[in-house]
């Protein structure tokens, strides 16, 4: 099944008067539902001949709306944009049916893209002038491959969700008037989380391959708000930006069935998430007050998870290698530019945000009764940015600039490789592996300054860095093999830095940059209570970390009176281990190494304020704390019987 929808409305309004009033409503909403199947209970035989079950969707909304007003009056223009994609993409071979042929695909593509290309609001007024523009773009629905046939008898299987979701929202608003001009525009652009992208073998289904089973979802989200806004006038001016880019939809594949022959088995999930948000935000009053406010969010939110998931009732039979994995890659970008003029008072505030929670998860709960190598695997990139860039002038009286960027990758975003309690790995030939690899990169930067030739001009800018997200992985379960590799590696970025000049009569400048790497960022490997453990070779339980926060704050102050604060903290309290929990047991191996290490573990503060002034006075202050742990121990009532043992930690 192939489906192609579109929506492209196209909405032009202007009104020119004494009274001039420009509104428009653009709305493109595409709601389908493509699905391709097998009922259930149904029989197919092709002997040889090969079974394809395919959905496959391309929706685009896009459009353009451009709305004017001007007049010698007061001008208003107002105009709303709301562009969605909603519906499901599905292919399935439904519970009870029986398939015998060569090769057997179940796949399901779609491509949504939420694209307004061109959204304007001008207003140009006599005495006022006002303009604003809401926009709302979304992606919603799920792309689903699913087998929960009673038996499949084939060469190769493969069951394949695919999605790509794109969705933006841009503006463009300007307003200009004699005494009055205001301009405003909120943004949002959302994949949602209903846009899941999943690939599943259900419970009970029997599987029996002369070749391979791959099961994959693949994901790719983009959620994008790039607004503009600007406003001009004699008496007051205000401009007022809000901007949100969010995804939080999931990526899944799981695996319930019994693999009772195979050449090879691959069950896999990869995430890329990528939020952005694109400011540019402008109030100029050569007479009165210019007022200019920015909100900027890039968010990939907690439910945005990238999961591979082997139930307890899973069983796999395969000749050569068996891999479980999943891979997330997210980035979460914002930058804003905010400026100011007046002639009598200039204000411009930005306060913006990027932020990653979303989770990498392999988890491996079924049995494998014989395998050439097992690995269960998890590894996730995670990428936060915010950059604020904040100005205010004023040639009259005042002159006052903010700025706050957080750029996180919180607790939530963690990634976990892990085997399970409930496993049985009987594959003696076969080393198995357990996996988890992360890498978290959080950037805040915030410049800006104020500056009058009037009496006094403040500014501050606030960047945090934060690293939350830890890695682990873990092994729980019973295990027959040649070896056992636990493996965990992680490196941890936090980067905040901050430049700001005030200049005045009266100056002052403060800036406070902090880069944290919190305690929640830990990076272990652990062989858990519950583990039984038998192989010919080595079992490795091993933990390495890389972690590195600076900040810096550098600005000053110059007038009459100057005075400037320049503040600098960074913090690294993740720690490393790689242990045996109490009670496991190892009754056989030829060696057992816990290993736990750090490659560097460097926290840097540096600050200067300079400050010049009949008074001037300046303070500066950096704090660095590192109090990151190493450990690699074996606990209480474990039973090794292995011919050489080694646990070590080192810094």
């Amino acid at each position: 099944t192939d489906a192609t929808n579109l929506a492209t409305p196209e909405v032009d309004v202007a009104s020119v008067g004494a009274l001039a009033v420009a509104g428009a409503n653009s709305t493109s909403k595409i709601s389908r539902s493509t699905s391709a199947y097998v009922d259930p209970g149904a029989t197919l035989n092709t002997g040889a001949g090969s079974v394809t079950i395919h959905a496959e969707t391309k929706s685009d909304a896009n459009g353009s709306t451009i709305g004017i007003g001007a007049g010698p009056g007061i001008t208003v223009t107002v105009l709303e944009i709301i562009s969605t994609i909603s519906g499901a993409t599905e292919a399935r071979i439904d519970s009870g049916s029986t398939v015998i042929a060569g090769d057997v695909s179940v796949s399901a593509l779609s491509h949504n893209t939420v694209l307004p290309l061109l959204a304007t609001a001008v207003a140009i007024g006599g005495p006022i002038g006002i303009a604003a523009i809401v926009i709302d773009s979304s992606v919603t629905g799920v792309t689903n491959a699913t087998v929960h046939a009673g038996a499949i008898t084939a060469h190769d299987l493969t069951v394949s969700a695919e999605s790509h979701n794109f969705a933006q929202a841009s503006a463009v608003v300007v307003s200009v008037g004699i005494l009055g001009g205001g301009a405003g525009a909120k943004g949002t652009a959302e994949v949602t989380n209903t846009a899941k992208t999943e690939a599943t073998v259900g419970s009970g289904t029997q599987i029996t391959l002369s070749g391979a089973l791959d099961v994959s979802a693949d994901s790719h989200n983009t959620a994008k708000s790039t607004i503009q806004v600007a406003a001009g006038s004699t008496g007051l001016t205000i401009a007022v930006l809000l901007s949100q880019a969010t995804v939080a939809a999931g990526t899944r594949a799981a695996m319930d069935g019994n693999v009772l022959a195979s050449e090879s088995a691959t069950v896999e999930s990869s995430g890329h998430n990528i939020t952005e948000t694109h400011t540019l935000n402008v109030a100029v009053n050569p007479a009165g007050l210019g007022g200019a406010g920015t909100g900027a969010v890039s968010e990939v939110t907690a439910e945005a998870t990238v999961e591979t998931s082997i139930g307890s009732g899973a069983s796999f039979a395969t000749n050569n290698a068996l891999i479980v994995q999943a891979t997330g890659h997210n980035e979460a970008i914002t930058d804003s530019d905010t400026g100011a003029g007046g002639g009598g008072i200039a204000i411009a505030v930005g306060v913006i945000s990027a932020k990653i929670r979303g989770s990498v998860l392999t988890e491996f709960k079924g049995d494998v009764s014989h395998a050439g190598s097992v690995a269960v695997k998890a590894s996730g990139l995670n990428e936060a940015k915010a950059d604020a860039l904040t100005i205010s002038v004023a040639v009259g009286l005042a002159s006052g600039a903010g700025a706050s960027a957080i750029a996180e990758v919180t607790s939530e975003a963690s990634v976990t490789a892990r085997v399970c309690s409930t496993s049985e790995i009987n594959a003696p030939g076969a080393t198995v592996s357990v996996v988890a690899t992360g890498e978290n990169h959080a950037s805040a930067t915030a410049n800006g300054g104020a500056g009058t030739i009037g009496l006094i001009a403040i500014s501050a800018m606030l960047p945090t860095a934060t690293v939350g997200g830890g890695v682990t992985s873990e092994f729980n379960g019973d295990v027959d093999a040649a070896g056992l590799n636990v493996t965990a590696t992680g490196e941890n970025e936090a980067t905040a830095s901050v430049i700001v000049v005030s200049i005045s009569l009266g100056a002052g400048a403060g800036a406070n940059a902090a880069a944290q790497i919190e305690a929640t960022a830990k990076v272990e490997s652990i062989v858990g209570s519950d583990a039984s453990i038998s192989t010919s070779g080595g079992v490795a339980v091993d933990a390495t970390s890389s972690q590195n926060a600076s900040a810096t704050a550098n600005g000053g102050a110059g007038g009459v009176v100057g005075i400037g604060g320049m503040f600098a903290t960074t913090g690294i309290h993740g720690p490393t281990s790689a242990h045996i929990n109490d009670d496991a047991a190892i009754s056989s191996a030829g060696s057992v190494e816990v290993k736990a290490e750090s490659l560097g573990s460097n926290a840097t503060s540096n600050t200067t304020a300079i400050t010049v002034g009949l008074v001037s006075a300046g303070a500066t202050g950096a704090v660095s704390s590192n109090d990151s742990a190493v450990s690699a121990y074996v606990g209480s009532d474990v039973d090794i019987d292995t011919h050489k043992s080694d646990t070590s930690s080192g810094n």
